[in-house]
């Protein structure tokens, strides 16, 4: 029963950029800058079209089966982890990335774009200009965690 919590896991997160995002649809406007959190993060609502960065922007049908694809492949090993010893690491890093990506890939079927609504403020430029959403920061962060869960266990 303890794996249910990579479930609601996944769920919140899901649900948590979703009610972000809706607020972020209907009250703010499009592409306008507001400095929040002692001028750190930037509030601003863009649309991405394409994947990671707005890549492929104008092949939106292949990133959203490309994306549904990768989704269908994260939750298929999250269901072959359960019942396995010592991969509780890997299951919280699977939850981040199929709660994260399941949000994006409902806003490509849905709205054929991912509303994405911060940036950090900081002085390089290119960083600056990257606007992300939470389920972003959940993919990456889960990433990163099954990448140095994938390294510990290369060492054993």
């Amino acid at each position: 029963m303890n794996y249910l919590i990579y479930f609601f896991i996944s769920a919140g997160i899901f649900l948590t950029d979703c009610v972000i995002k809706h607020f972020v649809e209907k009250k703010l406007e499009y592409n306008k800058s507001e400095k929040k959190f002692n001028n750190m993060i930037i509030i601003r609502k863009v649309y991405n079209k394409g994947g990671a960065l707005n890549a492929l922007e104008n092949k939106q049908e292949f990133v959203a089966g490309f994306s549904a694809a990768l989704m269908w492949s994260v939750i298929a090993t999250q269901f072959l982890l359960i019942g396995r010893k010592k991969t509780g690491l890997l299951k919280l890093a699977l939850s981040f990335i199929i709660g994260g990506g399941a949000s994006n890939l409902y806003d490509r079927m849905v709205r054929k774009y991912v509303i994405d609504y911060f940036s950090f403020n900081v002085k390089i430029k290119k960083i600056k200009d990257i606007v992300f959403n939470i389920s972003d920061l959940f993919i990456f962060t889960g990433v990163g965690i099954a990448a140095f869960y994938s390294i510990l266990t290369d060492r054993k």
